[in-house]
Protein backbone atom coordinates (compact mmCIF):
# COMPACT_ATOMS: atom_id res chain seq x y z
CA UNK A 1 0.00 0.00 0.00
CA UNK A 2 1.57 3.26 -1.71
CA UNK A 3 -0.20 5.42 0.65
CA UNK A 4 1.38 4.23 4.21
CA UNK A 5 4.97 4.37 2.67
CA UNK A 6 4.36 8.02 2.84
CA UNK A 7 3.80 8.75 6.35
CA UNK A 8 6.66 8.58 9.14
CA UNK A 9 7.35 5.13 10.72
CA UNK A 10 8.32 6.80 14.13
CA UNK A 11 5.97 5.54 17.22
CA UNK A 12 4.04 8.69 18.36
CA UNK A 13 4.93 9.77 21.84
CA UNK A 14 1.52 10.34 23.14
CA UNK A 15 1.04 6.52 22.76
CA UNK A 16 4.12 5.51 23.93
CA UNK A 17 3.29 7.34 27.39
CA UNK A 18 0.18 5.55 27.72
CA UNK A 19 1.93 2.14 27.51
CA UNK A 20 2.01 1.37 24.47
CA UNK A 21 4.56 -0.69 23.17
CA UNK A 22 6.31 0.47 20.00
CA UNK A 23 6.82 -3.32 18.71
CA UNK A 24 3.14 -3.73 18.58
CA UNK A 25 2.63 -0.58 17.10
CA UNK A 26 4.95 -1.33 14.46
CA UNK A 27 3.13 -5.08 14.23
CA UNK A 28 -0.09 -3.04 13.57
CA UNK A 29 1.71 -0.70 10.63
CA UNK A 30 0.92 2.76 13.60
CA UNK A 31 2.67 5.29 11.45
CA UNK A 32 2.80 9.23 12.28
CA UNK A 33 1.42 12.12 9.54
CA UNK A 34 3.59 15.17 10.17
CA UNK A 35 1.63 16.97 7.77
CA UNK A 36 -2.08 16.94 10.22
CA UNK A 37 -0.24 15.97 13.46
CA UNK A 38 -1.87 12.62 13.79
CA UNK A 39 -1.46 8.83 14.24
CA UNK A 40 -2.14 7.07 11.11
CA UNK A 41 -4.21 3.79 11.89
CA UNK A 42 -3.97 1.00 8.85
CA UNK A 43 -7.98 -1.09 9.54
CA UNK A 44 -7.14 -4.75 7.73
CA UNK A 45 -9.68 -7.71 6.83
CA UNK A 46 -9.49 -11.33 8.92
CA UNK A 47 -6.61 -12.07 5.75
CA UNK A 48 -4.69 -8.94 6.40
CA UNK A 49 -5.73 -7.05 3.27
CA UNK A 50 -5.73 -3.22 4.48
CA UNK A 51 -9.64 -1.77 4.05
CA UNK A 52 -9.24 1.31 5.20
CA UNK A 53 -6.98 4.10 6.87
CA UNK A 54 -8.37 5.83 10.26
CA UNK A 55 -6.31 8.63 11.95
CA UNK A 56 -6.18 9.77 15.70
CA UNK A 57 -5.90 13.81 15.56
CA UNK A 58 -3.80 14.88 18.18
CA UNK A 59 -4.26 18.39 16.74
CA UNK A 60 -6.81 20.23 19.14
CA UNK A 61 -7.89 22.67 16.37
CA UNK A 62 -8.62 19.15 14.20
CA UNK A 63 -10.14 17.55 17.07
CA UNK A 64 -12.75 20.47 17.36
CA UNK A 65 -13.19 20.29 13.85
CA UNK A 66 -13.37 16.68 12.84
CA UNK A 67 -13.08 15.03 15.86
CA UNK A 68 -10.67 12.60 17.27
CA UNK A 69 -10.79 9.77 15.20
CA UNK A 70 -11.75 10.15 11.03
CA UNK A 71 -11.39 8.38 8.04
CA UNK A 72 -7.72 9.52 6.76
CA UNK A 73 -8.47 11.94 3.49
CA UNK A 74 -5.44 12.32 1.01
CA UNK A 75 -4.51 16.11 0.90
CA UNK A 76 -3.58 15.91 -2.52
CA UNK A 77 -6.52 14.39 -4.25
CA UNK A 78 -9.26 14.23 -1.45
CA UNK A 79 -9.24 10.38 -1.75
CA UNK A 80 -11.01 9.84 1.80
CA UNK A 81 -9.67 6.09 3.04
CA UNK A 82 -12.74 5.25 4.94
CA UNK A 83 -14.17 1.66 4.84
CA UNK A 84 -17.89 0.39 7.07
CA UNK A 85 -16.27 -0.14 10.14
CA UNK A 86 -19.15 -2.74 10.51
CA UNK A 87 -17.96 -5.04 7.94
CA UNK A 88 -14.55 -5.40 10.01
CA UNK A 89 -13.14 -6.03 13.52
CA UNK A 90 -9.84 -4.48 14.44
CA UNK A 91 -6.94 -6.43 15.72
CA UNK A 92 -9.04 -9.67 14.47
CA UNK A 93 -6.23 -10.38 12.03
CA UNK A 94 -3.14 -9.77 14.08
CA UNK A 95 -4.88 -11.75 17.22
CA UNK A 96 -6.46 -14.49 15.34
CA UNK A 97 -4.48 -17.68 16.32
CA UNK A 98 -4.55 -16.58 19.91
CA UNK A 99 -8.65 -16.20 19.60
CA UNK A 100 -8.79 -19.44 17.02
CA UNK A 101 -6.89 -21.29 20.20
CA UNK A 102 -8.55 -19.98 23.18
CA UNK A 103 -12.15 -19.61 21.35
CA UNK A 104 -12.60 -16.46 23.35
CA UNK A 105 -12.55 -12.52 22.79
CA UNK A 106 -12.65 -8.99 24.00
CA UNK A 107 -14.41 -6.96 22.51
CA UNK A 108 -13.34 -3.28 22.97
CA UNK A 109 -14.66 0.31 21.48
CA UNK A 110 -11.17 1.72 20.09
CA UNK A 111 -8.05 0.46 18.13
CA UNK A 112 -6.25 1.82 20.95
CA UNK A 113 -7.51 -0.10 24.15
CA UNK A 114 -6.45 -3.37 21.62
CA UNK A 115 -3.25 -2.26 20.78
CA UNK A 116 -2.89 -1.55 24.88
CA UNK A 117 -3.91 -4.98 25.42
CA UNK A 118 -1.46 -6.22 23.18
CA UNK A 119 1.46 -3.84 25.12
CA UNK A 120 0.61 -5.70 28.11
CA UNK A 121 0.46 -9.20 26.99
CA UNK A 122 2.41 -9.43 23.49
CA UNK A 123 1.84 -13.17 22.91
CA UNK A 124 -1.55 -14.07 24.66
CA UNK A 125 -4.14 -10.97 23.34
CA UNK A 126 -7.92 -11.75 21.87
CA UNK A 127 -8.80 -8.55 21.55
CA UNK A 128 -10.72 -6.56 19.23
CA UNK A 129 -12.30 -3.56 18.70
CA UNK A 130 -15.45 -2.32 16.91
CA UNK A 131 -14.50 1.32 16.46
CA UNK A 132 -18.00 2.37 18.48
CA UNK A 133 -20.46 0.84 21.22
CA UNK A 134 -22.17 -1.34 18.58
CA UNK A 135 -21.66 -4.51 17.35
CA UNK A 136 -23.09 -5.41 14.41
CA UNK A 137 -24.08 -9.14 13.35
CA UNK A 138 -21.33 -8.81 10.23
CA UNK A 139 -18.97 -9.05 13.61
CA UNK A 140 -20.18 -11.81 15.10
CA UNK A 141 -20.06 -14.01 12.20
CA UNK A 142 -16.77 -13.57 11.86
CA UNK A 143 -16.34 -14.35 15.14
CA UNK A 144 -18.70 -17.75 14.96
CA UNK A 145 -16.56 -18.83 11.86
CA UNK A 146 -13.25 -18.76 13.75
CA UNK A 147 -15.01 -20.76 16.32
CA UNK A 148 -15.49 -18.34 19.01
CA UNK A 149 -17.30 -19.33 22.23
CA UNK A 150 -16.92 -16.61 24.62
CA UNK A 151 -17.09 -13.48 24.06
CA UNK A 152 -15.97 -10.61 27.24
CA UNK A 153 -17.55 -7.09 25.89
CA UNK A 154 -14.99 -4.55 27.32
CA UNK A 155 -16.98 -1.51 26.42
CA UNK A 156 -15.90 2.11 28.03
CA UNK A 157 -17.38 2.93 31.07
CA UNK A 158 -21.03 5.13 30.70
CA UNK A 159 -23.38 6.36 33.20
CA UNK A 160 -25.87 7.93 29.58
CA UNK A 161 -28.71 6.24 29.85
CA UNK A 162 -29.31 6.66 25.93
CA UNK A 163 -25.64 4.93 25.51
CA UNK A 164 -26.19 1.91 28.09
CA UNK A 165 -29.65 1.18 26.14
CA UNK A 166 -27.59 0.64 22.81
CA UNK A 167 -24.58 -1.05 24.22
CA UNK A 168 -27.84 -3.60 26.13
CA UNK A 169 -28.44 -4.11 22.67
CA UNK A 170 -24.97 -5.32 21.52
CA UNK A 171 -24.70 -7.82 24.69
CA UNK A 172 -28.34 -8.85 23.94
CA UNK A 173 -27.37 -9.80 20.12
CA UNK A 174 -24.06 -11.94 21.48
CA UNK A 175 -25.57 -13.74 23.71
CA UNK A 176 -28.25 -14.95 21.39
CA UNK A 177 -24.20 -17.07 19.81
CA UNK A 178 -22.24 -16.68 22.58
CA UNK A 179 -21.40 -17.11 26.07
CA UNK A 180 -21.20 -13.21 26.80
CA UNK A 181 -19.85 -11.76 29.92
CA UNK A 182 -19.69 -7.81 30.71
CA UNK A 183 -17.76 -5.55 33.09
CA UNK A 184 -19.60 -5.21 36.61
CA UNK A 185 -20.74 -1.71 36.67
CA UNK A 186 -20.60 -0.88 40.32
CA UNK A 187 -16.91 -1.71 40.45
CA UNK A 188 -16.33 0.17 37.22
CA UNK A 189 -17.77 2.79 39.14
CA UNK A 190 -14.97 2.53 41.90
CA UNK A 191 -12.41 1.81 39.43
CA UNK A 192 -13.21 4.07 36.33
CA UNK A 193 -13.94 7.54 35.04
CA UNK A 194 -16.46 8.23 32.53
CA UNK A 195 -15.54 7.09 28.99
CA UNK A 196 -12.80 5.11 30.18
CA UNK A 197 -11.94 1.51 28.51
CA UNK A 198 -11.46 -0.85 31.20
CA UNK A 199 -8.01 -1.34 30.29
CA UNK A 200 -7.26 2.52 30.54
CA UNK A 201 -6.24 2.75 33.96
CA UNK A 202 -3.29 -0.04 33.91
CA UNK A 203 -2.90 -3.78 34.03
CA UNK A 204 -4.13 -4.11 37.79
CA UNK A 205 -7.26 -2.02 37.09
CA UNK A 206 -7.91 -4.20 34.29
CA UNK A 207 -7.65 -7.41 35.52
CA UNK A 208 -9.34 -6.68 38.47
CA UNK A 209 -12.23 -5.71 36.19
CA UNK A 210 -11.99 -9.00 34.28
CA UNK A 211 -11.57 -11.20 37.25
CA UNK A 212 -15.28 -9.95 38.31
CA UNK A 213 -16.77 -9.95 35.18
CA UNK A 214 -20.12 -10.96 34.73
CA UNK A 215 -22.13 -13.49 32.86
CA UNK A 216 -24.73 -11.87 30.60
CA UNK A 217 -27.88 -13.68 30.64
CA UNK A 218 -31.22 -12.48 28.47
CA UNK A 219 -34.28 -12.00 30.54
CA UNK A 220 -37.05 -12.47 28.85
CA UNK A 221 -40.46 -10.45 30.38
Amino acid sequence: SSLLNTFYDIPPLEWIKEGISPDIMKLFGIKYDISTKSIIIPHKDIDGNIVGVRCRNLNEDRIERFGKYTPYTDPLNGIMYNHKLSMALYGLYENKENIINKKNVIIFESEKSVLLMNSYYPNDSIAVAVGGSVIHDYQLNLLKQIGVENIIVCFDYEIREKLLNKMEKSYKKCALHFNTYVIDLELAKKLLEESDSPIDKGLEVFETLLWNKKEYKIINN
